[in-house]
């Protein structure tokens, strides 16, 4: 007897139609709130990281891990049409700098997190929008990061 994938394990292809067969923004806001699970859980685990404000660290990932639920609920049950969108990527952006500079800034760990803001953005509105985001987020990093820029050209300066 010969059975196929999907008659072997049918919640397999449930498990496929929730998250690829969808949208792309529910799967932007799938993605959004499981980081967000994995940074809390994180700082949960090593509060050494965000030394100097962990309690609004904690207050930040807390919030917007149901920022994360709640629009993960509505993309879900409606489609977001583009000043929606555009709104929540904004936010998005927002966000992950206000926890890059609760932390350690550019070294911080959310810093990585800057990529998942480029995938939606390319996800969303395509490779002009993937652009926009990364120009965008170069001047924030320079911004971030201007207070440690050396001037000086030594060999052994700390910006590397």
């Amino acid at each position: 007897m010969n059975l196929t994938a999907q008659q072997e394990w049918p919640w397999l292809s449930k498990c496929k139609d929730l998250l690829f067969g969808s949208v792309p923004e529910r799967l932007i806001a799938f993605s959004r709130m499981i980081f967000w699970c994995f940074a809390l859980f994180a700082v949960y685990i090593d509060p050494t990281k965000p030394t100097a404000y962990l309690d609004e660290t904690f207050d930040l990932l807390i919030i917007y891990l149901i920022y994360s639920v709640l629009i993960l609920y509505v993309s879900s049950t409606r489609k977001l049409g583009f000043p929606l969108q555009f709104l929540i990527h904004v936010i998005d952006i927002a966000v992950l700098s206000l926890a890059v500079i609760l932390t350690e800034g550019v070294v911080s760990p959310f810093f990585t997190f800057y990529s998942f803001t480029v995938f939606t953005a390319t996800m969303r509105w395509g490779w002009r929008g993937a652009f926009s985001t990364a120009a965008l987020l170069e001047v924030l990093f320079i911004a971030l990061s201007w207070h440690e820029i050396e001037f000086t050209f030594s060999r052994d300066s700390r910006m590397n």
